[in-house]
């Protein structure tokens, strides 16, 4: 049996000869080109954004540079409105040196030391002022890099002496402010003729080189505790 090979067959296997190398070069030729072609495309588009990105940096960075430093003068106002940060023991010898320049003899002294991890706000001082039975609502305003400490102080003296203690503490606002004190005769009790009992606020601030680190890890730690909570919502949650 001969197998006979006509030219019709020729012609067909001609061009299916040349369809099969066509696949095979667009396969294996064309199809890398191409995708390497898009790939250097979307290279390029990104290196345009970057780039573009980094120009807006760039043309932003004195204006970022000129606010920082409008940042670092507000807070060294701020700096030197209020105490720097102090240990009770500091705040203890300047309430103490307070009672004994003007005469009088502490009876009993409590410090309360802040939570250093929540900034303070500064209370409304003159609520005390106001006549009895006055509605009011106090206006507290929070300070970046504040912290309050409170002390009450039980003191004995003259009058005058005890109510000097009191002009002390005002005049050091907002260093200081006093939000409630007692003046009673006391004479029938011992040799002192009068007690004055006082509560005051004393307002501490961070430097700005600590101020700043700390904002830093604030920062650093809400975006962990985000990137953290985008994950937990992407992951599929447990079959039933």
């Amino acid at each position: 049996m001969t197998l006979e090979v006509t030219e019709r067959d020729k012609k067909l296997i001609v061009v299916c000869s040349a369809v099969v190398v066509f696949v095979l070069l667009v396969f294996f030729a064309l199809m890398p080109l191409i995708n390497k072609g898009k790939k250097l495309s979307d290279d390029i588009v990104a290196g345009q954004l970057a780039k573009q990105e980094k120009e807006v940096k760039v043309n932003g960075y004195p204006g970022l540079l000129g606010r920082q430093n409008e940042v670092f003068e507000q807070y060294s106002i701020l700096g030197s409105t209020y105490y720097p940060i102090m240990g009770s023991q500091d705040i203890d010898r300047l309430m103490t040196g307070i009672a004994l320049e003007n005469n009088t003899y502490v009876e009993n002294l409590q410090i309360t030391m802040p939570d250093m991890e929540t900034y303070a706000s500064v209370d409304s001082y003159t609520d005390i002022f106001l006549p009895e039975g006055t509605s009011t609502q106090s206006e507290a305003e929070g300070f970046d890099g504040a912290y309050c400490v409170k002390v009450n102080m039980t003191l004995s003296g003259k009058r005058e002496e005890l109510q000097s203690v009191i002009d002390t503490c005002m005049a050091q606002q907002p260093k200081q402010q006093v939000t409630g004190f007692s003046l009673n005769d006391n004479s029938s009790i011992n040799d002192n003729p009068c007690s004055l009992t006082i509560s005051v606020n004393l307002y501490m601030c961070e430097d700005i080189e600590t101020y700043i680190a700390k904002q830093k890890e604030l920062a650093a730690q809400a975006e962990a505790e985000e990137a953290a909570n985008q994950s937990a919502e992407a992951s599929p949650s447990p079959m039933p």
